[in-house]
């Protein structure tokens, strides 16, 4: 008996593999009426004369290989300076950690409460609701 692992990498990734191969090589449109027949290499042809192909490829490898190890780098970095045995280290993670808890970052520790029947903000200062709302 196959086990059930190898049921579903047979099932979600090797038949849908052979089925997008075999479909490059037709003329397969999902809703065109026509019948699908097999026109060799012309797909690849037109896609590899198409400057927005090159230019998408660019961009990927650009991506693949100055994005990506930069980001990686910089988060090492920071994840290092916050594990280091440095000076004012607890401020340093609290700071973090209440920032990570608010929604709008910038705003921590101020807490908006909003009075939908009256249409207030705690001080008065703004209406929450329609422009025509009395203050």
């Amino acid at each position: 008996m196959v086990s059930p692992a190898i049921l579903l990498l047979i099932v979600f990734f090797f038949v849908p593999v052979l089925l997008c191969f075999a479909l490059a090589f037709t003329n397969a449109r999902l809703i065109s009426p026509e019948p699908t027949t097999i026109i060799g290499f012309e797909n690849f042809t037109r896609l590899f004369g198409d400057p927005v192909f090159w230019k998408s490829l660019r961009n990927t490898f650009y991506f693949a290989v100055v994005v990506v190890p930069l980001q990686s780098g910089f988060a090492l970095l920071l994840a290092l300076l916050i594990s280091a045995k440095v000076r004012g280290v607890y401020l340093q993670r609290g700071a973090g950690h209440r920032l990570a808890q608010q929604p709008n970052g910038g705003n921590a520790g101020h807490h908006v409460h909003v009075d939908l029947a009256g249409g207030r903000l705690p001080h008065g200062d703004l209406a929450v609701g329609p422009a025509d709302h009395p203050r």
